[in-house]
């Protein structure tokens, strides 16, 4: 998905860095109150929503360095990711949270960024390649300064490294792999 070659021109031009990133569908699991608390304390930060939406955020949206985009067709979600900063996961501490691994987390790492989650996820998952922060302002901000400061080169390619073992082949290969080994222990 992630073919360097195939990465098209920046698709926001007029939107400033960092850009951090929130995809998916909008809906009463996303924290969009801690968004909005993020984005009104750092205004010289911008905000890039894609996706569907199912709740009224009008509040967040009336800020300056907020731009919803709606639904991105899949094909264009590897360029807008690629022009951002940081990926967001703000989700709401709950039921559908503590089960929840979004597909969104293997992209943005895909694309070699620092990810910052709610802390819903066993960062386990990820050797330690998604972060986590508190569901506070002062604390979410304080963690994507940290990524912002932390990034690099170097850090990418590491981010796509490690995503590059969670394909869907390599899945496949692995339970195929335990199917044969457990099938030969009889």
């Amino acid at each position: 998905m992630f073919d360097p070659s195939r990465i098209g021109p920046d698709p926001l031009p007029e939107v400033g860095h960092p850009r951090l990133l929130v995809m998916g569908t909008f809906d009463a699991w996303v924290d969009l109150d801690l968004l909005r608390d993020v984005m009104s304390a750092r205004p010289d930060w911008s905000l890039v929503l894609a996706g569907n939406r199912t709740v009224a955020f009008e509040y967040l949206l009336a800020l300056e360095n907020v731009h919803f985009l709606g639904r991105v067709p899949y094909e264009e979600l590897p360029t807008l990711i690629s022009h951002c900063d940081v990926g967001l996961v703000p989700f709401r501490l709950g039921p559908i949270a503590a089960g929840a691994t979004p597909s969104k987390l293997y992209q943005y790492l895909a694309a070699g960024l620092p990810v910052l989650c709610t802390p819903f996820l066993d960062r386990d998952l990820f050797d330690g390649r998604v972060t986590t922060a508190a569901a506070t302002g002062e604390e979410f901000t304080r963690a994507i300064e940290g990524l912002l400061a932390a990034d690099s080169p170097a850090e990418r390619a590491a981010r796509q490294a490690f995503v590059r073992q969670h394909t869907w082949a390599a899945r496949f290969d692995a339970v195929e792999s335990e199917l044969r080994r457990l099938s030969y222990a009889r």
